[in-house]
């Protein structure tokens, strides 16, 4: 098994059982590039993400794949820290 199935296998695993659809996608290239073509692709209603947290002056020094999608996405973005 690939080192990406084995992640993305624990994750569905902590996330257990949902009322809703589950879909599982590897994607590769920049990570924000990535979410907004499929968040657009799929016409998407919100987009949910996690951030690191590294505040706005080291997000805007060394760059921030939350802070771009919330700045380019065609929806609303919930971060959750």
């Amino acid at each position: 098994m690939k080192f990406t199935e084995s992640i993305l296998q624990m994750a569905l695993e902590t996330i257990g059982s949902i009322p809703g659809i589950l879909r599982q996608e590897v994607l590769e290239g920049p990570p924000a590039e990535a979410i907004l073509t499929v968040a657009e692709t799929r016409k998407v209603d919100l987009i949910v993400m996690g951030t690191r947290g590294l505040g706005r002056l080291a997000g805007l020094l060394i760059g921030s794949v939350s802070q771009r999608v919330v700045s380019q996405a065609g929806c609303p973005v919930l971060l959750v820290r």
